[in-house]
């Protein structure tokens, strides 16, 4: 038997599922939106889709579950989910992704900011997420993001990006700086994995030796208050410019941050839900959706603190400039 036409079999099935399970519940259905941690980013995304919702008059059937990082508790709340007459699960951010498919299987379940779904496994491809599963990716063009960081690091040779053991989010958008390397060259990419909390400051310090400058990315363990004070007091002392991907470092340290509009990417996965519940399309086929351009955030205390000047280029394409002294 042919993968192409399991994959059929399993298409037409879902679409039997779900269209009788989203003619019953449509109308009434609660909408259970996972949050995993307390992640600005999907904070930010969990304000859109709000909004998105309250527009479609959705508002009143939200249900928020916050499982705070608890596996198990997130175990429990979705192996509930496929017997109850909620209508769809709304997953915040990677984990919840991941724990969404894992445990809904005969309700709809929408994801959004995903860095890479497909390198995480939740989505089969960009073009169709498969079986009961759609949403949006946080994905960034990495050679755009690269060319951000060599504008505000004119002699940047090589860069190192921090990352946790095991964080998949930040091991995705590793993995795509390196093919977009690859792809276009210019720069020397390497890693330090911080393993032990303890250590941090000791490995930030190694990296400062060893790189032109510091990329910081969308890692939940390192951009909390402590480790990212850590990271930024040792890269002043080393005056190695940081640079980043996550919104969390703007104004406290990194000179340029190239990253999405959240809280536009929540909105959209509100039009998705729409595309589900109300008009019947089919989950698994709607195409994963990406935001069409990054934003820059430009920070010209961080360029003071470590007495570099500020690129007019980076300046002129900012889309936000940060500065004590800017008028108003």
């Amino acid at each position: 038997m042919s993968h192409s036409f399991l994959a059929a079999i399993v298409v037409l099935y879902f679409s039997s599922t779900v269209s009788q399970s989203l003619r019953a519940q449509t109308q009434t259905g609660s909408i259970a939106i996972l949050v995993w941690h307390e992640s600005p980013n999907d904070r930010k995304a969990l304000v859109g889709l709000k909004r998105g919702l309250f527009a479609m008059g959705m508002a009143s059937r939200i249900k928020e579950i916050n499982v705070q990082g608890d596996a198990t508790m997130a175990e429990s709340e979705l192996s509930a989910i496929d017997g109850s007459d909620l209508a769809m699960v709304v997953a915040l951010g990677t984990e919840a992704a991941r724990l969404a498919k894992r445990f809904v299987k005969t309700k709809p379940v929408v994801f959004t900011a995903v860095t890479n779904p497909v390198l995480a496994g939740i989505a089969a491809s960009w073009q169709g997420a498969g079986g009961n599963l759609a949403g949006n990716s946080n994905w960034l063009d990495r050679g755009e993001m690269l060319q951000a960081f060599q504008t505000a690091v004119p002699k940047l040779g090589k860069l190192c990006v921090l990352t946790s053991k095991g964080n998949a989010v930040s091991e995705a958008e590793f993995i795509e700086a390196g093919e977009a390397i690859r792809s276009h060259g210019g720069i020397k990419l390497s890693r330090k994995i911080v393993d032990d909390p303890r250590k941090l400051s000791d490995l930030v310090a190694e990296a400062c030796r060893e790189a032109d400058a510091l990329w910081i990315p969308i890692d939940f363990q390192l951009y909390q208050e402590a480790s990212l004070n850590i990271i930024v007091e040792t890269a002043k002392k080393h005056r190695t410019p940081i640079v980043s991907s996550t919104g969390r470092t703007a104004g406290v340290g990194a000179l340029v941050v190239v990253t999405v509009d959240y809280e536009a990417l929540g909105l959209r996965a509100a039009g998705i839900i729409n595309r589900i519940l109300v008009k019947g399309d089919l989950p698994g086929r709607i195409p994963v959706g990406r935001l069409q351009s990054a934003r820059i955030i430009v920070d010209l205390e961080a360029f003071r603190s470590i007495g570099q000047k500020v690129p007019l280029d980076l300046v002129f394409k900012a889309h936000r400039i940060l500065g004590k002294s800017l008028p108003k």
